[in-house]
């Protein structure tokens, strides 16, 4: 996975733990693609002060990430349901027309949720 993508699942998963600062540049960056010297110029910064607060928001992202491992859950329940639609289409639409459904279901939650 792309670290800038990564990064993005994890603020999505973890931001909530962040300071109302760290998020918001967090936000502009992962979530609105701006750079950091547009970062700076919006916020009256400087681009050094964005890049600090990234990388230790960032770092706080991935140490919760490490602790408690729900983003890359999150991912392996998705490859699963993935895996799983895959087996039974190769089955016939007979046999696999309602789990199919319903591992659709639960696809379409996770990528809606997610932006996969």
């Amino acid at each position: 996975m792309d670290a800038f993508v990564r990064m993005g699942w994890l603020l999505d998963y973890y931001g909530g733990l962040l300071t109302e600062h760290q998020r918001a540049l967090m936000e502009l960056h992962y979530g609105q693609d701006l750079s950091l010297g547009e970062i700076a110029q919006q916020r009256g910064i400087s681009r050094q002060a964005v890049a600090d607060v990234l990388g230790r928001a960032g770092q706080t992202l991935e140490d919760m990430e490490q602790k408690l491992g729900l983003a890359q859950r999150a991912m392996q329940t998705l490859a699963h349901a993935r895996s799983a639609a895959a087996a039974l289409e190769r089955q016939g639409p007979d046999a696999a027309e309602k789990a199919l459904g319903h591992i659709g279901d639960i696809m379409a939650l996770w990528e809606d949720t997610h932006g996969i």
